[in-house]
């Protein structure tokens, strides 16, 4: 596993798109970053504790769904 570092992001280019423009990532040590590739202005923050909460929330939905 890559560790992340408090002094340099982890930066990946992920399969997704939004408007044409694949999406990168950029891990850092307690929140991680979300944006269009080639875009410094339109960038997103979000903390990892939200970003499980918001899947686990989905989840939840989707196996209410199921039922």
């Amino acid at each position: 596993m890559t560790a992340i570092k408090t002094d340099a992001p982890l930066v990946r280019e992920t399969a997704a798109s939004y408007k044409g423009r694949p999406l990168v990532v950029e891990l850092h040590a307690g929140y991680m970053v979300i944006r269009r590739k080639g875009t410094k202005a339109e960038r997103y923050a979000l903390d990892y504790v939200a970003a499980f909460e918001a899947a686990a929330k989905i989840e939840a939905r989707r196996q209410q769904a199921g039922r």
